[in-house]
């Protein structure tokens, strides 16, 4: 079983960048290759 832990951490003002997240999002490829039992409210 994977298990994804997401952990807060402190905000910069100016950065509303997502690198983490779209890491993330791109070595999962939901999208196109979603694993079973997943379920994904856009």
């Amino acid at each position: 079983m994977s298990i994804l832990m997401v952990q807060e951490f402190r905000v910069e003002e100016d950065d509303l960048s997502t690198p983490n997240y779209d890491r993330v999002s791109g070595q999962l490829n939901v999208r196109d290759d979603p694993p079973p039992g997943l379920i994904v409210k856009p």
